[in-house]
């Protein structure tokens, strides 16, 4: 594979996540803001790296089996809510563990179903399909990090400059993202 379609399907992750249209990814993204509080650094790129093992694994095996795609379209704003909660949760129990990782790695998965189908219609017939699949997973992985980053850092200049508390902006992010969860599941509503 060249430098030109690595760098295709590189732009193509990236855009999948820093776009418009686009919301379901973000707010799924703002949830996981909220998890990480006060977290290290090595945390905070494992928990992008759960998503993203689990959007590349279902991207790739979405093509070996059939699903109703207005299903996967219901479920991923169903794991904003779950994700949303699991937030809410989470104030109480600051520790951060495996399960968490594993909850956001099932999450990825579902997302990567959303997407598996236009990801194999836009790959040309003789494209190397992991080579394909790990420009867009990097790319996925970038703006995963730039959304989760700049959050986080308008989180900490927002209460060092006292504009808002952590608590007040953790429950702002995980409500606004609950009730946009909420709002695209009655409308994928595939029942």
């Amino acid at each position: 594979m060249g430098y030109s379609e690595f760098f295709f399907f590189l732009e193509l992750g990236w855009n999948h996540i820093v776009n418009v249209n686009a919301l379901d990814h973000i707010l799924f993204i703002l949830t996981l803001c909220v998890l990480i509080e006060n977290e290290k650094l090595t945390r905070y790129i494992w928990i992008t790296l759960s998503f993203a093992i689990g959007h590349t694994i279902s991207m790739a095996a979405g093509r070996f089996f059939s699903y109703s795609t207005e299903i996967v379209e219901f479920l991923i704003p169903t794991t904003i809510i779950l994700s949303a909660v699991v937030s809410l949760f989470k104030r109480s129990q600051p520790d951060f563990n495996k399960y968490h990782l594993f909850l956001i790695m099932i999450f990825g998965l579902i997302h990567g179903l959303g997407f598996s189908n236009a990801f194999e219609m836009m790959q040309p017939s003789d494209t190397n399909g992991f080579a394909a699949s790990a420009g867009f997973t990097i790319g996925l992985e970038l703006a995963q990090i730039a959304i989760l980053g700049t959050f986080l850092l308008l989180a900490k200049l927002s209460v060092k400059y006292e504009i808002i508390s952590y608590r007040l902006w953790q429950l702002a992010i995980t409500l606004i993202s609950a009730f946009g969860g909420i709002y695209l599941s009655f409308s994928r509503w595939p029942f």
